[in-house]
């Protein structure tokens, strides 16, 4: 089994990259940095317009995109963004205060400047995969703590108790069923509002 299990993550590659826009010579030269740090190449696209709606289809854990797919206002980084759950990694032309400020709006996770070293991308990848990893458990863990505080609201106006006295009633639950407090809560909640006349 534990063989098995070192094939297994052995035939993982480190990441599967999308490449959008830019010349064909520099997707090929991205490629080939990729391919070297243990990745692939998911999806190549000439124009990112196109590409938006197959990176999701690719299963892309990031996509690099050229400087020319952000003029004029960022229009594919915004789409890219709406359409994708991937980390976004911008190539810039150069230090931009109007592409940081592009980039920041479309949650770009990192950039290279060109002319892009093939040393530098690896890390920057890593960089971007783990940022974006980090930004959604902690986006879940806010909507988690929502549930939890709703929930914690409604036992406490149904049962007349303090917030504290709410809280344990959903813990003890939680732990009674064997569930985390975020699945008790949305049971609760769900409950009230099966429960309450349309």
């Amino acid at each position: 089994m534990r063989d098995t299990n070192r094939v297994l993550r052995a035939a993982r590659p480190r990441w599967r990259v999308g490449i959008l826009g830019g010349t064909p010579p520099a997707r090929a030269h991205l490629s080939v940095a990729i391919c070297s740090a243990g990745g692939v190449v998911a999806l190549e696209h000439e124009s990112p317009e196109e590409a938006v709606r197959s990176v999701e289809r690719s299963r892309a854990d990031v996509v690099l995109v050229t400087p020319a797919s952000v003029q004029p206002g960022g229009g594919v980084l915004a789409s890219l963004r709406d359409e994708t759950r991937c980390p976004l990694v911008l190539i810039a032309r150069g230090p931009s205060g109007r592409l940081v400020d592009l980039a920041r709006e479309a949650g770009v996770m990192a950039y290279l400047l060109e002319p892009v070293r093939m040393a530098q991308i690896p890390p920057t990848l890593d960089l971007a995969v783990e940022r974006y990893r980090e930004l959604q458990e902690l986006r879940q863990a806010l909507a988690d703590r929502k549930i939890i505080e709703r929930a914690k609201g409604l036992v406490m106006a149904r049962d007349a108790v303090t917030e504290e006295e709410a809280f344990r009633y959903l813990r003890r639950r939680a732990m009674d069923t064997r569930r985390s407090l975020v699945d008790v809560s949305r049971s609760v909640l769900h409950a009230e509002a099966a429960a309450t006349p349309a």
